[in-house]
Formats: structure tokens, C-alpha cells, sequence
């Protein structure tokens, strides 16, 4: 028999770090190297992650880090 391919088992790990997609956008997003989410899914995408994400095109999850990397940027320049 050959081997069964898991569905639904992707949840957007990146190899080098092994960590969800959504705790590395916050991460990242608290940098304050970052103004704008489509900056941020950039340098997700630099960093190995999926293009297109469902997990960050979340209304509400984008709107969480659009406030991140606007206060974290606020911060940084202060």
C-alpha cells in the first residue's frame, strides 16, 4: 500500500523555525520595522512562509497587526 497523504494537517509552519505564521507576524509586527501588514507578509514570505495565508487575512487579525506595527513604530521613533 502506498502512503496516504494527511489532510488537513498544514498549519503553516516554516521549516527554519518551526513556528505558526500568525506567532511570527506578531513577533514581527512588534519590531517596529514594519508600517504596513503588506510590508509584514513580505518578510513572512522572505522568511519561507505561504503567500496568501488564510490566517492573516483575517479581518480581525489584520487589524491587530496593522495596530502592532503602528504603535511599535510610534515607539521606535519616540
Amino acid at each position: 500500500m502506498g502512503q496516504r497523504k494527511r489532510i488537513g494537517t498544514d498549519i503553516s509552519l516554516n521549516h527554519m523555525y518551526e513556528k505558526p505564521i500568525l506567532e511570527r507576524a506578531f513577533e514581527l509586527a512588534r519590531t517596529g520595522e514594519y508600517q504596513r501588514v503588506k510590508e509584514l507578509e513580505k518578510a513572512l514570505s522572505r522568511e519561507g512562509y505561504a503567500k496568501g495565508d488564510p490566517h492573516i487575512h483575517s479581518p480581525s487579525v489584520r487589524k491587530q497587526l496593522r495596530f502592532l506595527c503602528l504603535s511599535s513604530c510610534a515607539l521606535e521613533t519616540a
